[in-house]
């Protein structure tokens, strides 16, 4: 499991759930051929569609700001979400959408497909997955109001094999319960607008943070995650992603790594010591000792929702992580103020 497979044409074939790593996409993420009710194959496909939850974020890291978006297809409703963090003066501005079942429509795979939302004046997201050629793009545009700046962008994000080997998860929540991750740092390219400031993006100016994500979470589920990338001081790309979750076997099956250079480098099961205050140190290990950081929060987002039976309660700092990456090579790299974001989240839906 600790390696990286080579992929077969089906996420699911004949019943059977192919759980591993892998090297590049599946041609067909047939979650839903999954009988995650366990009756023999009998419950019926649009139940199975109900309990799917989808979506895609990107996150752009920049010396100036951090830039995250978000559409969720929860399938009961839908949420968005673009924020800023400007690192100068460490202040966050967000701007949300809470929507009716149906508004959202992830798709299916991330070699060619769209997700094209307009929610009311001025809320515009649109992502064009073109992972055949190389690239996604991402377009922005949102209005300024109630204390957000307004944001408009254009940026070519570039997901090439020979530049970095994305991370590839397909892993069982439980039993017949398949878990879908893909995620990636990729170059940004690009126009941003953000307020009255405008930046004009390319070579090592940004990296963009891909989560294409795709699951069949129990009713009530938990995650605690930490991602970072960037470039170190020779200019090489070096990040991290760790995640706890549910999974039980976690030793074996986890969605955790550290990228240097093109390569991608499996990790153990992670560790998070999380402490009650926002601006507290967190501390982040995997078990065999090739992550050991710790995140310094700068600002964040927390909400706590409640939506007839669907609760959400969650915090997501951005900041700086520091301490050291183990490779799969043996190579120990030394992390100084990496700007990274972490998550806490609780949910019942």
């Amino acid at each position: 499991m600790r390696r990286l497979m080579e992929t077969p044409v089906r996420a699911i074939s004949g019943g059977r759930i192919e759980y591993g790593l892998y090297k590049t996409p599946f041609q067909e993420l047939n979650l839903l051929d999954a009988d995650i009710f366990d009756r023999g194959g009998s419950s019926p496909r649009w139940l199975r569609r109900l309990r799917l939850k989808e979506w895609e974020h990107f996150g752009i890291f920049t010396r100036d700001f951090f830039l995250g978006v978000a559409v969720v297809d929860l399938k009961l409703a839908g949420l968005s979400w673009c924020c800023v963090f400007d690192r100068e003066t460490r202040t966050l501005f967000e701007l949300q959408r809470k929507l009716l079942p149906g508004k959202i429509r992830i798709p299916p795979e991330l070699r060619d497909g769209a997700v094209e939302l307009r929610s009311g004046r001025g809320y515009r997201v649109s992502i064009e997955n073109r992972l055949r050629q190389g690239n996604h793009r991402l377009v922005l545009s949102m209005e300024a109001r109630g204390g957000f700046p307004g944001v408009s962008a254009d940026l070519t994000l570039w997901e090439r094999p020979e530049e970095v080997q994305p991370l590839i998860a397909l892993l069982p929540l439980g039993e017949n319960r398949p878990f879908f991750s893909h995620k990636a740092p990729s170059r940004a390219e690009g126009e941003v607008r953000i307020g009255k400031r405008s930046y004009s993006l390319k070579g090592r100016d940004a990296v963009a943070l891909l989560d294409f994500h795709r699951a069949f979470y129990p009713r009530k589920t938990f995650w605690e995650w930490a991602t970072f990338a960037g470039y170190d001081q020779a200019g090489d790309l070096i990040g991290m992603n760790v995640t706890r979750n549910l999974i039980a076997r976690d030793d074996l099956y986890n969605e955790n790594g550290i990228w240097f250079r093109n390569t991608l480098h499996p990790v153990g099961a992670a560790d998070f010591r999380i402490p009650p205050g926002k601006g507290e140190l967190w501390h982040i290990r995997t078990r065999d000792g090739n992550v050991d950081l710790v995140f310094k929060p700068l600002g964040g987002r927390s909400e706590s929702i409640r939506l007839g039976p669907f609760l959400s309660h969650y915090v997501q700092p951005v900041g700086l992580f520091s301490g050291k990456l183990i490779d799969g090579a043996g190579i120990v790299h030394t992390v100084e103020d990496m700007f990274g974001v972490t998550e806490d989240h609780r949910v019942t839906w």
